[in-house]
């Protein structure tokens, strides 16, 4: 029963500690009805009704109130994400154009990784779903960054001869599960 319904305690001038003393462990419902001239049956249904009906409501409330604060921090992560993106960005373009094929690669990789959490935070990544993951030495970071300068004709041929000796092919790819 709420106020709308007609329950008299809630209409009651001292609500408050009648609602404090009526939850309190401890106190019968009884003495509550007797402090406070009113009947115990009332008491008992104010308790199961109206009392019961506010701690759902406050439950529901707090339940929303954390559901928004998740949500806040997945939009702040993303953000962060974003702004962590475009910096990385950023350095992969100050790489090519300084001709540093190992900040390219580098940028790179970590671009894969800001891709990676991007998809974990929108729920795009399925558990247990196959990944592939390479594996990338400094000697192919380097094989892969001459081959990114020279063909965008970035790399004097000089630089290349000087560079990489040999060239093995592409890097070894690891399948995960």
């Amino acid at each position: 029963m709420t106020k709308a319904t007609g329950c008299t305690i809630c209409r009651h001038p001292a609500l408050e500690a009648i609602n404090a003393e009526a939850v309190s462990p401890g106190i019968p419902i009884a003495h509550v009805a007797r402090k406070y001239s009113l009947g115990r049956e009332s008491v008992r249904r104010h308790v199961r009704g109206c009392i019961a009906e506010l701690v759902a409501q406050a439950t529901k409330a707090s339940e929303l109130s954390r559901a928004e604060v998740e949500i806040a921090a997945g939009r702040n992560l993303i953000d962060r994400l974003a702004e962590a993106e475009k910096l990385i960005r950023d350095a992969a373009k100050i790489g090519v154009e300084a001709k540093d094929g190992h900040l390219m690669v580098r940028a790179g990789k970590e671009l894969a990784r800001v891709a990676e959490l991007f998809a974990q935070v929108r729920g795009e990544l399925v558990a247990g779903a196959v990944h592939l993951s390479v594996k990338l030495d400094d000697e192919v970071l380097e094989r892969v960054a001459v081959r990114f300068l020279k063909s965008r004709g970035l790399l004097p041929a000089a630089a290349i001869e000087t560079t990489v000796t040999a060239d093995p092919g592409p890097p070894e790819a690891v399948r995960t599960e």
